[in-house]
């Protein structure tokens, strides 16, 4: 009887083993990097969360949140926050260890910049800012590599670009993730 109550019990854990290597339609990945806002003269720390779901072995469909800060260019003070939504096509299987995505898709983009509107000597400086919250579509070439079963890590470059001024981030970013 305990013979046999073993070998159920390893039985079991092989079987639970077996089922952990088979990947999830999901993964989240983390990202930061540069990104130039407007016309390419305000640099800003950009940083990325990502929820991918994995259609088939071409396509996934994305969901993302973005931030981004920068001081001391044309502007005193520079940051956005955007939400995307985007599809991307893997053109050579997204089943395989590396995989290269191409994607796009659309986002909402809202972007403050503060700037000095005047100085004197016996008041200091008077602030102004602009703040602007625009829609736009988004381009993206992005290579992940997979390690072990659940790892992963990539670079990403980006252009998003919105309809009104001062509405495009372009830039690049390293991303790790998780296959859940």
């Amino acid at each position: 009887m305990k013979k046999i109550f073993v070998l159920a019990l390893c039985m079991g854990l092989i079987n639970g083993l077996s089922a952990q290597e088979r990947n999830s339609k999901f993964d989240v990945k983390f990202g930061a990097g540069f990104g130039f806002m407007g016309s390419g003269d305000m640099l800003t720390l950009s940083l990325e969360n990502e929820l991918n779901y994995k259609i088939n072995n071409f396509l996934t469909v994305a969901a993302s949140f973005g931030y981004g800060k920068g001081e001391r260019g044309v502007h005193d003070l520079t940051a956005y926050t955007m939400g995307s939504v985007n599809v991307f096509v893997s053109p050579f299987r997204n089943n395989k260890r590396n995989n290269l995505r191409i994607g796009g898709g659309a986002s909402v983009f809202n972007h403050t910049n503060v700037y000095t509107k005047s100085w004197n000597d016996q008041d200091g400086s008077t602030y102004d800012f602009f703040r602007n919250k625009t829609t736009g579509f988004n381009v993206i070439l992005e290579d992940e590599q997979r390690i072990g079963s659940h790892l992963l890590i990539g670079i990403k470059a980006y252009m998003t670009a919105g309809a009104a001024q001062g509405g495009i981030v372009s830039g690049a970013m390293i991303k790790a993730g998780v296959i859940l």
